[in-house]
């Protein structure tokens, strides 16, 4: 096997190792995952592949970028994920086409589950009731008013809301720490599947 072949079987897997591992650092920290590093892994994919393989190349990568972005879209719109959360996933799709993609989005949904139950229940024990009111930091009746004028907001406003307090914060996941475990445990369980 040759250097340019072994860089053409390589660089798709580390590229996308460095962005999502760079992704779960920035989300962790900020609850968000800039354009500045998913729109360059998208366009670097699909110019990737359309390099090295020609139409059949950009099809695979168009086709990867659609499959693996399409379930977390669906999410964003009900308010259950954040915009780079589905341009990170496209990105995996772009450059490691939809199978791979597949079992990452899977297993990050999978581990954001348990960790979601887990984080619950060591911030406040199997017996609380599981309350939607995030957003503020006190009990009172005016906390309630502000808490049904806010269902009626735009998920993304509640997403804010919630930023704003530590308590809010405290209820927060982000995702892009579940897609890059993910991706960790998947060349884990299989490098030849990276």
């Amino acid at each position: 096997m040759s250097n340019l072949e072994r860089i053409t079987e390589w660089l798709p897997g580390l590229i996308v190792l460095v962005a999502v591992l760079s992704g779960a650092v920035i989300d962790y920290r900020h609850f968000r995952l800039p354009n500045r590093l998913t729109f360059p892994l998208i366009l670097s994919g699909i110019i990737w592949h359309a390099t090295v393989a020609g139409v059949p190349g950009t099809a695979f990568s168009l086709f990867g970028l659609a499959m693996a972005a399409f379930p977390p879209l669906l999410m964003f719109l009900k308010g259950g994920m954040g915009a780079g959360d589905v341009k990170l996933m496209a990105g995996i799709g772009a450059w490691m086409g939809w199978e791979f993609s597949m079992y990452v989005l899977i297993a990050a949904g999978l581990l954001g589950g348990v960790c979601g139950v887990l984080f619950r229940i060591l911030r406040s024990g199997v017996s609380e009731t599981y309350s939607a009111d995030f957003l503020t930091d006190t009990d009172s009746a005016e906390s309630s008013a502000e808490h049904k004028q806010t269902e009626q907001e735009a998920p993304e406003d509640l997403i804010r809301a919630a930023l704003s307090s530590p308590k809010g914060r405290s209820q927060l996941l982000p995702f892009g720490v579940m897609i890059a475990l993910s991706t960790l445990l998947l060349i884990a369980i299989d490098p030849q599947s990276f």
